[in-house]
């Protein structure tokens, strides 16, 4: 396509440092879009195809037979689809999938798939897509072109809590004949679910997933993900609010937690958060730094947001454990 179509969206992946900060800056004013639970599906006759999502305010979304041109433009979505749908089916993923979701860990077949930097729309349309599956965070000029050149698009609210990532599952699989997969997802989750609750009780340490890379601290206080697994994991957050806040060094200092959570990347040594943390002589004395109750989180258990968080929340109650017992 010899015409750049639309604005180009800011690339994602800069560097590791820059998508921490910006992951966690992040300030979600808008909390009214449409979330999962929304979505309405209607079935055929039969119960197969075509099938038709309507969401208010929306234009309805048909989807005529199960789709085998799939570009997914968020990792989160990713996430989930890899184990709702063979990775033929999938067009094209974004580069950023095998960064922050579980991808990154173990891609399969999907490493094979073409992959693209920016959602921008002439990076979608040269893969003739059936199927356009993104989060309301991509970049709505590029969504409304696909809008107009008649692509089927689902555009997603970003997950907040489990619940929200049980109904996302539920209705990408409607959308992509799926159903049979999703019931075995969501029966592992539960188990894994159960299991946690299920370790011997005590009571809950204080927590704080926190984030510094020289921009200012953040945590993740309630209605996130994050949040959901410290819960999981016997924690209790004292991060105040809702959504991921700023945090000045005075209140992490009076809020004290005995345990921080932060994201490291793989095979590092530390993160420029565990840096700032070791460098304040004033943060000396929390007691998570004093005890070595520091949980470090590789950013694919945590950053797409989708059901790996559940394997977010196995991985802290594990090095709780582990820091507990030296």
């Amino acid at each position: 396509m010899s015409k750049r179509i639309g604005a180009r969206a800011t690339i994602w992946l800069v560097s590791a440092v820059t998508i921490f900060v910006a992951a966690w800056a992040i300030e979600r004013t808008d909390r009214s879009e449409a979330r999962p639970a929304d979505w309405k599906v209607h079935y055929a006759a039969d119960g197969g195809f075509p099938r038709r999502c309507e969401l208010l305010g929306h234009d309805p979304l048909t989807i005529a037979k199960p789709p085998e041109r799939i570009v997914v433009a968020d990792a989160a979505i990713a996430d989930m689809l890899s184990k709702l749908v063979d990775a033929n089916r999938i067009a094209a993923v974004c580069d950023q999938a095998f960064s922050w979701s579980q991808l990154a860990v173990d891609a399969g077949d999907w490493v094979k798939r073409p992959r693209f930097k920016s959602f921008v729309a002439e990076a979608v349309l040269v893969h003739e897509p059936d199927l356009v599956v993104c989060c309301t965070f991509n970049t709505p000029e590029t969504t409304g072109i696909l809008r107009r050149a008649g692509l089927p698009l689902l555009c997603l609210h970003e997950p907040r809590n489990l619940d929200d990532v049980r109904k996302m599952i539920r209705l990408l699989a409607a959308v992509t004949g799926s159903e049979g997969r999703a019931d075995a997802v969501l029966a592992d989750i539960d188990a894994r679910v159960l299991a946690l609750a299920r370790q011997p009780g005590q009571t809950p340490k204080t927590a704080l997933f926190y984030s510094n890379h020289g921009a200012g601290g953040f945590a993740a206080a309630g209605d996130t993900l994050c949040d959901t697994a410290m819960q999981l994991a016997g924690l209790r957050n004292v991060a105040r609010g809702s959504g991921h806040v700023r945090l000045a060094m005075e209140e992490l200092l009076t809020l004290d937690p005995e345990v921080l959570v932060i994201g490291i990347a793989a095979g590092a040594a530390t993160s420029g958060t565990e840096h700032f943390l070791q460098s304040q002589a004033a943060l000396s004395e929390l007691r998570a730094l004093r005890d070595r109750h520091i949980v470090r989180l590789h950013p694919a258990l945590y950053m797409s947001g989708s059901q790996s968080i559940v394997a977010a929340a196995e991985e802290i109650a594990r090095q709780v454990k582990r820091s507990g017992n030296r």
